[in-house]
């Protein structure tokens, strides 16, 4: 393999909430193509300590992810994706690649519901 058909990639991956971040790696490459998976973020989060001592968790829900290239958004996948392929890679130029897993708490589904339920009533 020539030098010119290396790519270089920083993964850098990134979760917003308080949860560990999930592990991507890269599974395959060809000279034009790179293939991305990773494991599903952590989805039960330590927020707090009750009076004992004991942790207070939030339960956290997997609304899908983002998948930036050079900090430009390349596509939306959903909560079930756990890879991706990227094509028409430029063998010898530098791709930085962030995966941004988005996550919701039962609270803010809720409160989705009943904005969308809302929207709804006042559209019909």
């Amino acid at each position: 393999m020539d030098y010119n058909d290396l790519f270089y990639f920083d993964a850098t991956l990134i979760c917003l909430s308080v949860n560990p971040l999930p592990y991507a790696i890269f599974i395959g490459y060809t000279p034009q193509n790179v293939n991305l998976f990773w494991d599903k973020p952590v989805l039960c989060s330590v927020v707090a300590r009750d009076a004992e001592g004991s942790p207070v968790y939030v339960k956290r829900y997997l609304e899908g992810y983002r998948l930036y290239i050079n900090g430009k958004l390349h596509m939306r996948l959903d909560n079930s994706a756990q890879n991706v392929t990227l094509t028409k890679c430029k063998p010898g130029k530098t791709y930085e690649v962030s995966l941004v897993a988005l996550t919701s708490t039962e609270a803010a589904r809720r409160e989705k519901k009943r904005v969308s339920r809302l929207l709804m009533e006042n559209t019909c």
